[in-house]
C-alpha cells in the first residue's frame, strides 16, 4: 500500500497442527522509538545478512461472533535497509504463522474476521472460514 497495512490470512492444517499464516506488507513513517539504539544485523538461514533499520510493532487480532475478547498476537516487524531517521518512510513485509508464536490457541470450525492494528489505526477485516 501507499500507507498502512495490506495483509491476507490463510488457515490450514498440516500433520494435525493448525496454521494461521498471515502475509503482509507495511508502509509507515518511522517513529523514534522504532529505531534500534544499536546496530542490528539479521542473519537468515541461507547465510544472507540484512541491516535492521527499524522495528515496527503490529498487533494481529482474530474475532468471532459472541467472543468477549479477540485472540491477540503482538509482533515486531523488522524493516531492512540503511539507517532511517524519524519521520522517514519505512516499508517491510512479514509472513507469520500466528498459531506458532507461543500462544496455545486453537480455532474451532466457524467464521472469523482478522484485523491488524498499526500506528493506532485498524486495517481489515479479512474474513476467514474454518470448516
Amino acid at each position: 500500500p501507499d500507507s498502512g497495512v495490506s495483509f491476507t490470512a490463510e488457515y490450514r492444517v498440516i500433520q494435525d497442527r493448525q496454521q494461521l499464516n498471515v502475509f503482509g506488507t507495511i508502509v509507515t513513517r518511522v517513529r523514534d522509538f522504532e529505531l534500534p539504539r544499536q546496530k542490528i544485523v539479521h542473519q537468515f538461514q541461507d547465510g544472507q545478512q540484512e541491516k535492521v533499520a527499524a522495528v515496527i510493532p503490529v498487533t494481529f487480532a482474530v474475532l468471532a461472533l459472541d467472543w468477549d475478547v479477540p485472540l491477540q498476537f503482538d509482533w515486531a516487524v523488522p524493516v531492512y535497509g540503511d539507517e532511517l531517521k524519524p519521520g522517514k518512510p519505512a516499508q517491510g513485509c512479514f509472513a507469520v504463522d500466528a498459531l506458532a508464536t507461543g500462544n496455545t490457541h486453537s480455532l474451532a470450525p466457524g467464521k472469523y474476521v482478522c484485523y491488524i492494528v498499526m500506528d493506532g489505526r485498524i486495517f481489515g477485516p479479512q474474513a476467514l472460514l474454518i470448516e
